[in-house]
């Protein structure tokens, strides 16, 4: 999930692994391992990569599949904000903890 957003991201931004990890100040590897899925990033670098792809977190771990159905009535789509903050919140705990 937060691979694939990375990717759409970057890809939106035309901008490639190397001047990635430049601006955030890690290494091509690194970019490299976050953008095939094999590693996440930690918190302070997750904040730098936002910033320097000018998005938020809950960008990046948007999902497709908590947009699956569409909402129809207000009601739906505060219960769909909602469920997705509370993914958000629950991979923000997990990477605090990798910390």
């Amino acid at each position: 999930m937060i691979d694939n957003n990375i990717k759409k991201v970057m890809s939106e931004k035309k901008m490639t692994g190397r001047e990635l990890a430049k601006q955030v100040g890690i290494t091509e590897p690194m970019v490299s391992y976050l953008i095939a899925g094999k590693l996440l990033p930690v918190r302070d670098d997750l904040r730098k990569i936002c910033e320097v792809l000018g998005c938020k977190t809950f960008d990046l771990y948007q999902s497709s599949d908590l947009m699956l159905i569409e909402p129809v009535d207000d009601e739906q789509k505060m219960l769909a904000v909602r469920m997705a903050r509370d993914h958000v919140r629950s991979a923000e705990s997990w990477l605090d903890q990798l910390v």
